[in-house]
């Protein structure tokens, strides 16, 4: 029986050959520099002046051809990091130095649950493909309408009217891209059709990654990775009113891990074990829009998703572990419109249902008990407002977002259960002094619940503690409170007729009580997820900049942030992400460099303090050309300088030296 891995790598073999002849319509290359979003979102949701929202798109998705992980994609935002394993494919986005659970992860909407406990900086990933990603949507602060205690972050896939560039007829794309230092090949092909009220695409993708060596020179273990997808989605215009759309995405990814100790100073670690993994990432969802005016435009969706992580080879106790997670879920939301005197009211309305349901056994003689738990549910139900009041200049928005979550399981006969519920509020202001600034102020409150993973850590009765790990009934939710200072500032026309700028600073203060980390019991019976005493604080600056004319590019990411517990930081003291770009030959050519700069030390993460680790800068330069008007190609060399470093919030793994890539796009 053949794998999706394999449909995928037949799928993009066939689509590279039909496509390569079809040369036909116009494309570009420009540096995209669509992160500030102030107007309305991809799914018709409006985003205010005091939601801090950021958009990444376009060569800052492709890398200019040299990216391949989402880490180094979601850590050119400011306040937007990752929780890294340097072998891993999937990611885990934090946000403000808050990630795992606390960060609402989705892709197309679907939310992305799947979590684990290991030896490790994360407490589980969302696997998603970037080969396919068209854009990624990321909310810093409380999110009345994506939920998380800190911020969202949402992937989106090419559609078919990405792909049909006439808006009318059939059209499609191939990237491939091939690097050395362990990049391999890696490529993606992609067919659309729109024809009247029909929308149809299909894309695929494949990838096959070696171990990489750092900027000593050394093989670094473990970052070898294997994948590929498939997806199929389209939409049909049934009226003027409404409209039905459909996803289907086969995601497949194996990876290396291993376990190792130095039981001296000195003495070389010993391997303790070592797996071969498979994950698998199933989404599927049914939506639809219905819009007859000011006060009815509606959108649904029905969805389905399930990971299922597999230790399928090597040694160790955890030989033969499943886990899996299926999500299944329904969120209806309506957008409408009134004039109320000389005040414009919009209001977003909405309520979200979903189960997780957890599954799987803990290693290949099938037990149930161990780390992470395979048997409980998860129920959450949601319901949200946000009501935008605007007059001229003034934009006042009051919200808040009611949530309540049980959480379940059985162990032999006896059943288990909590429950919890919370009430957010949320309040902006916002002042345009003209076309160019616009300052605003945010106060909300946000909550997270205990997950099944943390509170039935073991998997078997949670008072008592098998395998050294014990659950926790007791465990209370996290609850934040914080504020936000800052101004979005738009400019077209600054030194030239056709430049723009796009800007954002602003200043954040959060607290967190009822924090929730992992630490030894009392005693040393074993490890258990806690609530601790102390109020976590987070607070900073945040500076983003886009600047775009047809002769220059330039991006700054800044962000200056204090925020500690257990004597690690929740975040650098300090990351700097900067790309400049100069355009020549009409457009044609473009070359460019991208800095990054981060201060790093000690990272507080998931079971202990990370080492204190030094600064470290990375520097790549990159070029694309137009050669046609329907191909491109692209050539880019990271970390030109073969720096030595280890990411931050990273396992002890250090990132890759210099490498080097070569790519192209067809367009047809």
């Amino acid at each position: 029986m053949t794998s999706p891995l394999d449909r995928a790598s037949a799928a993009l073999a066939g689509l590279v050959l039909f496509a390569a002849p079809a040369l036909a319509q116009e494309t570009e290359t420009p540096l995209h520099l669509g992160r500030i979003i102030i107007g309305y979102s991809a799914d018709g949701t409006p985003v205010y002046a005091g939601e801090n929202s950021s958009t990444l798109e376009g060569d800052a998705i492709t890398g200019h051809g040299g990216i391949v992980t989402l880490d180094e994609v979601v850590r050119q935002t400011p306040g937007a990091s990752t929780l890294m394993n340097a072998g891993q494919a999937g990611v885990a986005v934090a946000i403000r130095g808050l990630g795992g659970s606390r960060v609402s992860t989705t892709i197309e909407g679907v939310p992305q649950n799947f979590r684990f406990t290991a030896h490790n900086t994360a407490d589980g990933f969302a696997y998603v493909d970037p080969l396919l990603l068209s854009a990624i949507d990321i909310t810093r602060g409380a999110s009345l309408t994506g939920g998380g205690l800190t911020g969202s972050v949402n992937f989106r896939m090419i559609t078919a009217t990405d792909l049909v560039r006439d808006g009318e007829g059939t059209g499609g794309m191939v990237r491939l891209r091939y690097g050395d230092n362990g990049e391999g090949f890696a490529g993606m092909a992609a067919v659309g059709m729109v024809r009247g009220p029909l929308e149809l695409a299909f894309a695929a993708s494949s990838r096959d990654l070696d171990a990489y060596v750092n900027g000593a020179g050394d093989k670094v273990d473990d970052t070898a990775q294997k994948g590929g997808s498939l997806m199929l989605r389209g939409a049909y215009q049934v009226s003027e009113a409404l409209k039905v759309n459909f996803l289907a995405i086969s995601y497949d990814t194996d990876y290396a891990s291993a376990y190792r100790m130095s039981f001296a100073p000195g003495m070389p670690p010993v391997t303790l074990a070592a797996y071969n993994h498979e994950v698998s990432n199933d989404i599927y969802s049914l939506g639809f829009t219905y819009s007859t005016g000011d006060l009815i435009n509606l959108t649904g969706n029905l969805y389905s998703g399930t990971t299922t992580h597999r230790h399928v080879s090597g040694f160790g106790s955890a030989l033969g572990r499943v886990m899996e997670t299926e999500t299944l879920g329904l969120d209806v939301k309506n957008v409408s419109t009134a004039a109320l005197g000389d005040w414009t009211l919009t209001s977003t309305n909405g309520f979200e249902i979903s189960r997780d349901k957890l599954g799987g056994q803990q290693n290949a003689s099938g037990s149930l008990t161990g780390v992470n738990p395979v048997r409980g549910n998860t129920d959450r139900a949601a319901v949200f407002s946000e009501n935008t009041f605007t007059n001229g200049p003034f934009e006042v928005m009051l919200g808040f977002r009611y949530s309540d979550y049980d959480l379940d399981t059985t162990v032999g006969s006896e059943y288990f259960k909590i429950s919890h519920s919370s009430f957010d509020p949320k309040l902006s202001l916002a002042y345009s002094i003209n076309d160019t600034f616009q300052p605003y102020v945010s106060v909300y409150r946000s909550t997270r619940a205990p997950t099944a993973q943390e509170t039935f850590l073991g998997g078997g009765d949670p008072s008592i503690h098998g395998f050294g790990y014990i659950g926790n009934l007791a465990l209370e939710p996290e609850v934040s409170e914080g504020y936000e200072l800052g101004v979005n500032i738009t400019r077209d026309g600054i030194f030239r007729a056709d430049d723009a700028l796009k800007a954002r600073i602003n200043y954040f203060d959060l607290d967190v009580d009822n924090f929730i980390i992992a630490q030894t019991t009392a005693g040393g019976a074993g490890m258990q997820f806690v609530n601790i005493d102390e109020t976590v604080r987070t607070r900073g600056l945040e500076l983003e900049l886009g600047y775009e004319s047809d002769r220059f590019s330039a991006i700054l990411a800044w962000a200056h942030s204090k925020g500690s517990y257990g004597g690690g930081r929740l975040q650098p003291e300090n990351t700097i992400s900067a790309t400049l770009a100069g355009h020549f030959l009409d457009g044609a050519l473009t070359v460019g460099t991208t800095l990054v700069y981060n201060s790093n030390g000690p990272a507080a993460i998931a079971f202990e303090t990370d080492t204190n680790r030094g600064s470290y800068k990375t520097i790549d330069i990159f070029a694309s050309y137009d050669v046609a008007e329907n191909f491109s190609v692209n050539a880019k060399v990271s970390n030109l300088t073969d720096e030595l470093y280890t990411p931050w919030a990273a396992t002890d793994s250090s990132g890759p030296g210099r490498s080097a890539y070569i790519g192209g796009e067809i367009r047809f």
